[in-house]
């Protein structure tokens, strides 16, 4: 049977990225603290789709992205103006789906590493330059850090809770 070419594989979805450079990074194994979406709390003008702290104290911004106009226009961000995120951030990435390959040369970020998600496998594209002005993250910095990640933890288990069927019968019982 032929497949019809107007039918497109759907698009990666950013949460797809995610859970793939997570694994790759291997947060369990305490060598890095990886937390997603962080902007309060730590300083930053911007948000950040994940921060990572290396075993050397030093903070990397991980950036996702699934479509190729917002990888294009990630130029314009704010982020890029003024110094806090060279002196905050050793390495700087993108995350991409390996559709958006083509497209990196696009990017005008020469300095930005390129991880490339295949499936469930993550492949470093390109490596980033590493700023020699980032400073290493204090221990006050990286408590804070984590002291986040633990929050979107509990927030998201409420959202589970809330999916699950039998939510709405605790609540009923006053459980």
């Amino acid at each position: 049977m032929k497949k019809d070419p107007r039918i497109t594989a759907p698009r990666m979805r950013a949460s797809h990225v995610e859970r793939t450079i997570v694994n790759y990074l291997a947060p369990r194994t305490g060598r890095n603290l990886v937390v997603p979406n962080v902007a309060w709390g730590w300083g930053l003008n911007f948000e950040a789709d994940l921060v990572v702290v290396t075993g050397a104290q030093y903070a990397w911004e991980i950036e996702i992205k699934v479509r190729k106009d917002d990888l294009i226009k990630d130029n314009g961000k704010r982020k890029w103006r003024g110094t806090v995120h060279f002196e905050r951030f050793r390495r700087f990435y993108y995350a991409i789906p390996e559709e958006l390959e083509a497209d990196t040369r696009e990017l005008g970020r020469e300095e930005a590493g390129i991880f490339i998600i295949k499936g469930r496998e993550c492949l470093l594209a390109r490596n980033p330059v590493e700023r020699k002005q980032a400073r290493k993250v204090t221990t006050a910095e990286r408590l804070k850090l984590a002291e986040l990640g633990a929050v979107r933890v509990w927030d998201l288990k409420e959202v589970l809770y809330m999916q699950n069927s039998w939510a709405g019968e605790d609540e009923q019982r006053g459980t």
